[in-house]
């Protein structure tokens, strides 16, 4: 993906592409959200629940 957009880039063509613009927005709020999303791994599509669930029956083991 980063060479397509370097491609476009360096191209002869100096007008601005809107692949090459709307590819670099897409690719640079893709990753804000993955980086937000493992920030706060509960509240996003990234679900810990499973691992949740098996420190609630360990605390509920220990009482």
């Amino acid at each position: 993906m980063g060479a397509l957009l370097v491609g476009y880039d360096m191209s002869a063509n100096k007008e601005r592409s809107l692949l090459h613009t709307l590819a670099f927005a897409a690719i640079m709020s893709l990753a804000l959200y993955v980086i937000i999303d493992l920030e706060f791994p509960r509240l996003g599509l990234i679900n810990i629940n499973a691992a949740d669930q098996v420190l609630v029956e360990l605390r509920q083991t220990m009482n």
